[in-house]
């Protein structure tokens, strides 16, 4: 079975709630561009915003990086590797 994304899931949170994009900007204080910039996995929150996201949602923060976390974890470590290896070569 696929999971979805972080963002994909982000994305199903909000749609559970009937939220739209501008009440969760609301909730996180910030923009509605970022809101989707996370849930369309373009950007990847930092550890204070996705405690403020798990927060919002009702999500224990603990629980909430065991489900997605270790995704953003592997997406961040590759990031980092890609860039370093630029440098290096």
């Amino acid at each position: 079975m696929n999971l979805p994304s972080y963002g994909g899931k982000l994305k199903i949170m909000r749609h559970d709630r009937s939220w739209t994009l501008d009440i969760v900007r609301q909730k996180l204080g910030i923009s509605e561009a970022m809101v989707s910039f996370f849930e369309n996995d373009k950007q990847l929150p930092s550890p204070d915003m996705a405690r403020k996201i798990a927060l919002l949602y009702g999500y224990d923060v603990r629980r909430f990086v065991v489900e997605t976390g270790s995704r953003v974890a592997q997406r961040s470590a590759a990031r980092i590797n890609n860039k370093y290896a630029a440098i290096l070569k």
